[in-house]
């Protein structure tokens, strides 16, 4: 089994029920994503990242109806982003090959995916970070969609097609969150604070 580009990195259609800052912010998360595997020196998943980000500035965000009416000076930031960003993919294009051949030379010489400890790590790394984030990609094979307790009467789907709600009030589920978030430490508070260290 290879590792197929054109999967990893689709096109999403817009929906423009979901405001247009939703697609920035998820162009924002990709390229902070593509800086940490940068960081890390991931070739592949870097490429991955900045063809997802490419695919959602140029293919997505300008078919949404409110695209024209933004700041045209946010979108000429996005357009340069995307210049820059397509720089950087050619550059990476021929190391990204290499690595791709690579990984895909491995995964077929592997006896089996379960005795192989470097192909079921290449499988989760796959299953994380090589597929887009669904908003709601929770589903089993029993066809039983129950959603998590979450924030909010959220819905469940039940397979008789029946819809029911959670009943528990929002402040008790905000209460309930905020006892089980542990304490950030002053070192961490340091380090993110607007104001500085000394902050």
């Amino acid at each position: 089994m290879t590792i197929d580009l054109d999967s990893m990195a689709p096109k999403v259609d817009v929906d423009n029920r979901l405001p247009l800052r939703y697609y920035y912010r998820i162009a924002d998360s990709l390229l902070k994503q593509a800086r940490v595997y940068r960081e890390e020196n991931n070739v592949v998943d870097l490429y991955i990242m900045l063809l997802r980000f490419i695919s959602l500035v140029s293919e997505t965000i300008p078919y949404h109806r409110d695209y024209q009416a933004t700041l045209a000076n946010e979108r000429a930031a996005y357009k340069k982003r995307s210049r820059l960003v397509l720089d950087e993919l050619e550059s990476l294009k021929p190391e990204f090959k290499r690595r791709l051949d690579k990984l895909n030379e491995s995964r077929i010489q592997a006896p089996l995916p379960e005795e192989n400890g470097f192909d079921m790590a290449l499988q989760s790394s796959a299953n994380s970070s090589l597929e887009w984030p669904a908003v709601n990609k929770r589903y089993n094979s029993s066809m039983d969609f129950k959603q998590s307790t979450g924030l909010g009467s959220q819905s469940s789907w039940k397979p008789n097609n029946t819809l029911s709600y959670n009943s528990m009030p929002i402040d008790k589920q905000f209460q309930k969150l905020s006892l089980n978030v542990p304490l950030p430490n002053k070192e961490t508070l340091s380090r993110h604070s607007f104001l500085g260290p000394n902050g």
